[in-house]
């Protein structure tokens, strides 16, 4: 399986929509994310695993945890 597409709702450090397109390219395969201590790289990761398995590598697979804080009670969470 190949990932090409990650769209991401409001799950954890994540507020709004965000998506983030990956290589297919043949000859420049690897997608690479570098980003400051903080900034969501790790919730990127978990992100893939809560939309493949239902559930966080953490014990944090609760609705408010996995919910942004700043976004609103209504809100949707969504990982695709």
């Amino acid at each position: 399986m190949k990932i090409k597409r990650l769209e991401i709702n409001n799950f954890r450090g994540f507020q709004g929509f965000h998506e983030l397109d990956f290589s297919v390219d043949e000859k420049k395969f690897v997608t690479l994310v570098v980003a400051e201590n903080g900034t969501g790289k790790s919730n990127l990761l978990e992100s893939i695993t809560w939309c493949l398995f239902g559930k966080l590598p953490t014990q944090a697979d609760k609705p408010e945890i996995i919910k942004n804080d700043h976004s609103d009670k209504k809100d949707e969470i969504s990982v695709r």
